[in-house]
């Protein structure tokens, strides 16, 4: 059986992770702020707890994540994972500028830190240097135009979703590097969670061994409902919202 924060983990910053529940992020339009929290089950059993929270302050985001098991493997370990992004908005573009994930209990470094420090080119796709630390090693990148990590990258699938896109691609720092996540739309699901059902798009993105299905919801602002992680073609974590607060006092 592998350990729990390990499952957690991927859940959070494999997918995309993801998992996450905001509104609909319309780049013309303000966005609220927001607290979530989601159940994270493994062998169908309630085994953590994820809140995220987006904050905005004059042409800046703030968006963070935290983690943390409950039920019966609390009783064991007491594990946490904290992540924070800070995007800062430029007109039309989101450019992030640093990224920090933190994780207490695990056998082997994980936690990143990194900056990025933007620079404007003659055809208005600005480049992205980045530089950081993950795992205790140093390590550099470079990038043109919007990069992401891996938290934010979930703020990207919100903004820029449309039923009749089939296609998503976002170039993503994660574990050091410059990565390409990609998403497809699956098409329409109806879902069940706690004795409501609900009609959904369905997002696949294929990572090696792993599978990562997002459901959007149909109506209003495309939330999401529920997030699986598959290995080897079985179910190994399922995340379901659990409540929503938006405003000002979220």
């Amino acid at each position: 059986m592998e350990k729990p924060v390990t499952r957690i983990r991927q859940l959070i910053t494999g997918t995309i992770a993801c998992l996450l529940l905001l509104p609909a992020l319309a780049q013309s339009a303000p966005v609220n702020t927001y607290r979530a929290v989601y159940l994270v089950q493994q062998y169908n059993s309630e085994i953590a707890r994820a809140t995220y929270e987006l904050k905005l302050e004059d042409s800046r985001y703030h968006f963070t994540h935290y983690t943390k098991l409950t039920g019966f493997v609390s009783l064991f370990r007491d594990d946490t994972v904290m992540e924070s992004s800070n995007i800062h908005l430029d007109n039309d573009r989101w450019l992030v500028s640093a990224y920090s994930y933190q994780q207490s209990g695990s056998s082997k470094p994980r936690d990143t830190n990194f900056t990025i420090d933007w620079q404007s080119n003659d055809n208005d796709s600005p480049g992205a240097k980045v530089s950081g630390v993950y795992a205790n090693q140093n390590f550099t990148a470079s990038n043109q135009g919007e990069t992401w990590d891996p938290l934010s990258v979930l703020l990207a699938i919100q903004r820029d979703f449309q039923p009749e896109q089939d296609k998503y691609r976002y170039d993503v720092i994660a574990k050091g590097q410059l990565k390409t996540y990609v998403f497809e739309l699956a098409g329409e699901d109806s879902i069940e969670i706690d004795d409501n059902r609900h009609q959904s798009y369905k997002l696949v993105r294929q990572h090696g061994k792993r599978t990562t299905r997002i459901w959007l919801a149909q109506q209003g602002q495309h939330i999401p409902l529920r997030i699986e992680i598959y290995k080897d073609g079985k179910l190994n974590t399922r995340m379901d919202l659990a409540s929503l607060t938006q405003g000002a006092d979220s």
